[in-house]
């Protein structure tokens, strides 16, 4: 048992890693435009292991590299190094961009890698952010008791056969679906949604096993809680808060999520935050407001409002027309950080304006069911283990969960790609470092009761307006946009068009203004985004 235990854990385990080893080195060769992202975490025996992985166009992820950096100083200047290494080993023209989260020391280190290689898009990642200020929103104590509340009530349910049996009866009869009771756990954002969401969909059931079964309900503060129309009220408004939350944080785990996606749940996010009742929750509003304005501060936006400019769907919906310059600033500068020439930005701020105004190619409508925004642009319309061990490991999962449906034949004809992705995410089993405390940690923001604060994304933008007209889109975009394949670009598109783009990126700067270029592209007063 023991040869064959050695067999499996050692030599297979080898012969495997190397397989796919070759494989991802040879997709890479093969690639360009690829995102380099840089993460780190604990592991069980509490070393500081930071992971590299890379993603191509294609929505593909792979882990290039797993580092045990626990005798290390973190320093900025350190993680940079790290990453130029493998910036080096992988060719600096392959790679378009660098995420990392928002620590000072991966802050710095971007900004040195931006410096060394100006091609390289800077970008924090949207996920800490959206965990950032749901961390801050959770702080205050009213969420904190409601949430607490909502877990006693789960806890007595799930804990009380009796009461279990009643309430899933009760729903039952009352034709509530969406299953029991869930609590919170503090692993997983979601979950907070979970929790009084489920709390707010049995209410109805909850009401009933008390009328008809008080005596069961041995608990007094359940029976509090459940007698109180204030708390419902409490839990539904909380609830309303935690949902763009909830499916900001479910998009970003999806492989075919963008950037325009991230800020529409930004938007949708400060929407709900703007939303609540003023009068009656006062001071929770301004605390999320505040909340929500003090990550925003920290928040370079550029290139996802660019992104939303971009995206067909959206076309910047309800962006206020001073951002335009900023767009195209933004535009402009990735363009000469590539090497396009002065006559080339031009062309492509040129392009921009006509796309904005609805010009030809740029006047057909977005069908996000049939098309995604690239096949839009270029279409016919334009545990306790070794490091080592982890580390291979963790290179075949991120290759079998980029090729699913290639590798795992026997599995895809019964799962979807969606599906597949839930269970090996779910198979986990490192738990990812806790954020940064001397960035996170935040006193209790006071509100003073004269001080009324308003959110700091409304100066840019019409959140009524880009509610109203998104509506209901944000839910399909990923969904629909899964469907498409890549064949669907225009046939028309050749090769050889796409390699005269590249030879002009590859033209060297010759160093013109940007801002001379963008002002004669600006829009007029009528010309509203």
């Amino acid at each position: 048992m023991n040869h064959l235990d050695e067999l499996l854990s050692s030599r297979l385990l080898i012969e495997e890693t190397s397989r796919i080893n070759k494989k991802v080195d040879v997709i890479i060769k093969n690639s360009s435009n690829l995102t380099l992202a840089l993460d780190g975490w604990t592991s069980p025996t509490g070393a500081s292991i930071y992971n590299y992985i890379i993603l191509t166009p294609d929505r593909e992820q792979y882990l290039y590299a797993l580092h045990d950096y626990s005798s290390d100083h973190h320093t900025g200047e350190f993680l940079a190094n790290g990453i130029a290494d493998v910036i080096e080993k992988i060719g600096p023209k392959k790679i378009t961009a660098l995420v990392t989260d928002n620590a000072a020391n991966c802050v710095k280190a971007r900004e040195i890698i931006s410096s060394q290689y100006p091609n390289i898009i800077n970008i924090r990642c949207i996920a800490h952010f959206v965990n950032l200020i749901t961390k801050d929103i959770m702080g205050h104590d009213f969420a904190k008791q409601t949430i607490k509340s909502c877990n006693q009530i789960a806890s007595f349910f799930k804990k009380s056969h009796t009461g279990g049996r009643l309430l899933a009866d009760a729903a039952f009869t009352l034709k509530i679906k969406g299953g029991s009771l869930k609590s919170y756990c503090e692993t997983r954002w979601t979950s907070m949604y979970e929790t009084t969401n489920s709390v707010s969909r049995l209410q109805a059931a909850l009401e009933t096993v008390l009328l008809n079964n008080p005596n069961d309900i041995t608990s007094k503060a359940v029976k509090k809680y459940i007698r109180s129309l204030e708390f419902f009220g409490n839990v539904n408004k909380l609830t309303e808060v935690l949902k763009p939350i909830k499916t900001a944080i479910t998009l970003l785990e999806s492989a075919n999520t963008n950037l325009s996606d991230c800020f529409i749940q930004l938007i949708l996010l400060a929407n709900a935050i703007k939303k609540l009742p003023s009068q009656k929750m006062m001071e929770f509003h301004q605390h999320c407001i505040k909340a929500f304005n003090k990550r925003w501060a920290n928040f370079d936006p550029k290139l996802y409002i660019l992104a939303y400019f971009l995206h067909p769907g959206y076309r910047a919906t309800g962006l206020k027309i001073e951002y335009w310059k900023i767009i195209t600033t933004t535009a402009a500068q990735i363009w000469q950080n590539n090497g396009g020439d002065k006559r080339s930005c031009d062309r492509l701020l040129a392009q921009m304006r006509n796309y904005e105004l609805r010009r030809e190619p740029y006047d057909q409508e977005f069908d996000r069911q049939l098309e995604t925004p690239m096949s839009w642009l270029y279409g016919k319309r334009r545990q306790r283990l070794g490091l080592s061990r982890v580390e291979a490991m963790a290179k075949i999962r991120s290759f079998y969960i980029s090729n699913i449906r290639a590798e795992l034949v026997y599995a895809s004809q019964k799962y979807t790609v969606d599906e597949l992705h839930e269970m090996v995410n779910d198979s986990v089993f490192l738990q990812f470092e806790n954020v940064d405390e001397s960035e996170t940690a935040s006193e209790p923001l006071e509100i003073p009761n004269h001080e009324v604060q308003v959110l700091i994304i409304e100066k840019f933008i019409d959140l009524k307006k880009t509610v109203r007209e998104l509506d209901d889109e944000n839910s399909d975009t990923s969904a629909s946009d899964s469907e498409i394949d890549s064949s669907s670009v225009d046939d028309n598109y050749s090769e050889d068009d796409s390699d005269n783009e590249n030879d002009n990126l590859e033209v060297e700067t010759d160093g013109y203004n940007i801002e001379e270029l963008t002002n004669k592209y600006l829009l007029d007063n009528e010309d509203t985004l």
